[in-house]
C-alpha cells in the first residue's frame, strides 16, 4: 500500500518511499510436524506405558497373585456356604497347589500326612506346629 509522499520530503526520498512495499508477515507456525523434543517425550511415554502394562500382566500371572485371588474368593464366596472343615480343606488344597507350583515343589509332590505338616511348619513364615496333623482329605483338582 503506497501513500502519497508528503510535500516536505525531497524528491529522492519521495521516490524511495514510493518503491516501498507493505511488510509481509510470515505464515503462522504450524503445530505439525512436531519438534524433536515432543517426539522424544512421546517415545518415553509410550515405552513407559508398555513397560507398566507388561509388569502388571506379569504380576497378574504370578503364582502369588493368583493364590491370593483364590484365597479371597474362598473367603467371600465359600465361607458362608461351607463348613469349617470344608473351608480348611479347600485352603489346604490351595496351599498344596502353591507349594507344588513353586520352585522346590517337585520334591514335595509325594509328601503327605506328618511329613507335609512338618514341611509347612518348617517353611519360612510357616504354620505353627501346634500338635495335630495337617491333611488334605480331598484329592487335588486336575489342572
Amino acid at each position: 500500500m503506497t501513500s502519497p509522499a508528503p510535500q516536505s520530503l525531497p524528491a529522492e526520498m519521495a521516490a524511495q518511499l514510493a518503491q516501498l512495499r507493505d511488510i509481509r508477515l510470515p505464515e503462522a507456525v504450524s503445530w505439525w510436524p512436531l519438534a524433536p523434543g515432543w517426539w522424544a517425550l512421546l517415545v518415553v511415554l509410550l515405552v513407559t506405558s508398555v513397560s507398566l502394562i507388561g509388569l502388571e500382566y506379569r504380576r497378574r500371572r504370578s503364582l502369588k497373585y493368583q493364590a491370593l485371588q483364590e484365597l479371597q474368593r474362598l473367603k467371600t464366596e465359600k465361607s458362608s456356604q461351607l463348613s469349617t472343615q470344608e473351608l480348611a480343606t479347600d485352603i489346604c488344597i490351595l496351599v498344596r497347589r502353591v507349594v507344588l507350583n513353586g520352585s522346590s515343589g517337585r520334591q514335595f509332590a509325594s509328601t503327605h500326612g506328618e511329613s507335609w505338616g512338618e514341611y509347612l511348619a518348617g517353611a519360612p513364615n510357616g504354620m505353627p506346629a501346634a500338635g495335630g496333623t495337617i491333611h488334605c482329605r480331598r484329592a487335588l483338582p486336575a489342572s
